[in-house]
Formats: structure tokens, C-alpha cells, sequence
């Protein structure tokens, strides 16, 4: 890898600098700099890379960790755009493992949401899961419940879309509706419930008299019906793919 102009330049004008330690210091520090800026600036997406990885080497030189680990996040997002998936996964990696030594534990969380991400991409739908339950019980670790709901809602969709695993998924969104009331979680949990052969649940008068519950009840009692009023009901209960995917799964069984 040839050093940006800016860096070459630095490099070449100021040796000297590296002989009083906090002269050294700045030089780095703006070495890094100039490093990342290349690094966003890059059209070559795989020099982008090289150029975040040897920021990211210079600012942990001048202890400026948390720099650094922002830097190998930034390499990682690269490797992920580039769906190089398994180097994306290290660079998170190793990005988690500096926030965690220095007490950045919600970016360290954000690492490993990551990770999860790019299994889920990769088709290794437990290795997701297993990443996704880290984040969980971090969360919960640091007394922070409410941040989990994103990654619970992941770990159900996982469950249900890819796994068929309705029972699991079943003990998610419960979750995810007694921490939250929404009717979004409560119809999914609905379509759950049909789908394992448990009924719709019970729930709040309120969720039965909104358009959620008059679906999923017309849904339990006359299936036919109901897929036939699909697109009807769709416009009044809003877009979402996982309402999409578990529909199709019971009309499926109905048709």
C-alpha cells in the first residue's frame, strides 16, 4: 500500500519529530488523521479498508483507543458493503473487544449486533441468535431492558421466518408486548399463535376493537375469508414484511 500524499509528505518533512515524544504524539495522531480521511475519501472500497486499518493502527499507538476502534468498525462496515462478510465479522470483532477493555460497552454491544447481522446474511441462523442474546444479556447486564426490543424482535423473526421455530418465537414477542403494548408486537404475536395451532391469545380490548385484532379474529374463525381480505386489511394495519411472511405461511395452509 502506497501512503496518501499527505501522509508522504508529513512522513518526509518532519523525521525529526519522532524524536520528542510529544512531538511524536501530534505527528501520529495526525497521521491518523489524515489516514481516515483518505480512507473516506477512497473510490477503491478495498483501499478505503488498508487505509482505516493503518488509521486505526496509528491512533492505538498514540493510545487514542477509542479512535481506533472506530476505525476498524469503519473497515468493517467497508468488508460488509463489499459482502466480504467474514473479514467484516473480525474487524467487528476486534473493534468489540477495544470498546469492552475500555468501558465502551454500549459500541461494544453495537459490535456484536453487527456480527449478528452479517451471520443472519450468511444464512447461519444460530450464530445470529447466539450474537443477538449476547447483546440481550449485556443490556440487562447494564440495566438498560428497553435497548433489547430491536434485538429480541431479530431473535423472533429468526426464530419464526428461518427456523420455524413458532413456539420459540412465541416467547419473544410475548416478551416484546408486555415490555412495550404495542399492537404491532401483539398482531405478530397473533400470527404466531395461529401458526402453532394455540388460537390468537388474549388480549387488550383495546388491540381486539383496532383493525389488528378484527384481522386476526376473522383470521382464527374463517381462514378463507380472511386471506381473501387480506389486501384489504393490509392498507389499514400497515406495511411490514414479517406480517407479509407469517400471512403467507398460514394462507399457504389455508389454500
Amino acid at each position: 500500500m502506497i501512503p496518501p500524499k499527505p501522509v508522504q509528505k508529513l512522513l518526509a518533512e518532519y523525521p525529526w519529530l519522532d524524536y520528542i515524544p510529544i512531538f511524536k504524539t501530534a505527528k501520529w495522531t495526525k497521521i491518523a488523521e489524515l489516514y481516515e480521511a483518505a480512507g473516506d475519501n477512497a473510490t477503491d472500497r478495498n483501499l478505503a479498508i488498508e487505509y482505516y486499518l493503518e488509521s486505526s493502527l496509528y491512533y492505538e499507538n498514540v493510545n487514542s483507543l477509542y479512535r481506533s476502534a472506530i476505525l476498524r468498525m469503519k473497515a468493517a462496515q467497508t468488508h460488509k458493503d463489499l459482502m466480504y462478510l467474514d473479514n467484516s465479522n473480525m474487524e467487528y470483532l476486534n473493534a468489540s473487544d477495544i470498546f469492552k477493555d475500555i468501558g465502551k460497552m454500549d459500541c461494544y454491544i453495537v459490535c456484536i449486533g453487527k456480527i449478528a447481522e452479517n451471520f443472519w446474511l450468511m444464512g447461519e441462523y444460530e450464530c445470529a441468535i447466539k450474537h443477538y442474546e449476547i447483546c440481550v444479556k449485556t443490556n440487562v447486564y447494564l440495566g438498560k431492558e428497553q435497548a433489547n426490543i430491536d434485538y429480541l424482535d431479530c431473535i423472533g423473526t429468526i426464530w419464526s421466518v428461518h427456523m420455524g421455530k413458532y413456539n420459540l418465537a412465541i416467547t419473544i414477542y410475548d416478551q416484546l408486548v408486555k415490555m412495550t403494548g404495542s399492537h404491532h408486537f401483539m398482531y405478530i404475536l397473533g400470527l404466531l399463535c395461529i401458526l402453532a395451532g394455540k388460537g390468537v391469545g388474549i388480549y387488550d380490548k383495546k388491540f381486539i376493537d383496532s383493525y389488528y385484532g378484527e384481522y386476526l379474529i376473522l383470521l382464527a374463525n374463517q381462514p378463507l375469508k380472511a386471506v381473501q381480505l387480506f389486501d384489504v386489511y393490509k392498507d389499514l394495519i400497515g406495511q411490514c414484511v414479517l406480517h407479509d411472511i407469517l400471512h403467507k405461511k398460514i394462507s399457504e395452509a389455508v389454500v
